[in-house]
């Protein structure tokens, strides 16, 4: 099965999944918070999906269980990221998940564990509501907003250098595969 999780906004359409042996898409439900612009969605363990709601009022977790087809609302964004257009999600192991906020605050929330731990926030720079995440090593991911690019090392949780601008362009809402 695949979750699709649909970004037209308030009042868009629901979220969707697939199934491959049938060939068909169904409704899933909505959570609490309406899917908004700039939600994002990452497997766990267990047949799951967290998904940020990208609400701006209000931005939450939830964790969608593809095998029972129900909305858990996770504990609250922690106020570092909380108050973000969008969050950028990359998960790390097990049922764990960085946040990325658009102020620069990165917490790891433990899906199984329902917590928050901060990690070392991007000091001096911020990614604003358009940020993507792309790995490229076992440990090491790029993330990327409207015009800045920095290094995001989760084995040790620290920041390095700048991504030079040429190397990845620039782009309003960028994505990466």
């Amino acid at each position: 099965h695949a979750l699709y999780v649909p970004t037209a906004g308030p009042g868009g359409s629901p979220p969707e999944l697939f199934d491959p042996a049938t060939n068909t898409w169904s409704v899933t439900g909505t959570p609490t918070n309406a899917i908004n612009y700039w939600s994002q969605l990452v497997a766990i363990n267990g047949n799951k999906a967290v998904v940020s709601t990208g609400n701006i009022a209000n931005n939450t977790l939830y964790t969608y269980d593809l095998g029972t087809g129900q909305w858990t609302a996770d504990l609250a964004l922690p106020a570092t990221v909380s108050g973000a257009n969008a969050v950028g999600l990359y998960r790390t192991a097990g049922d764990k998940v960085l946040v990325f906020g658009e102020s620069g605050a990165v917490e790891e929330y433990d899906a199984a564990a329902n917590t928050y731990t901060a990690k070392t926030a991007a000091a001096g720079f911020t990614f604003g509501q358009h940020k993507a995440v792309f790995p490229i090593s076992a440990t090491t991911l790029v993330v990327s907003g409207l015009s800045t690019r920095r290094l995001y090392d989760f084995s040790n949780f620290t920041w390095s250098a700048t991504v030079p601008n040429a190397a990845l362009g620039n782009s309003y809402c960028p994505s990466f595969t």
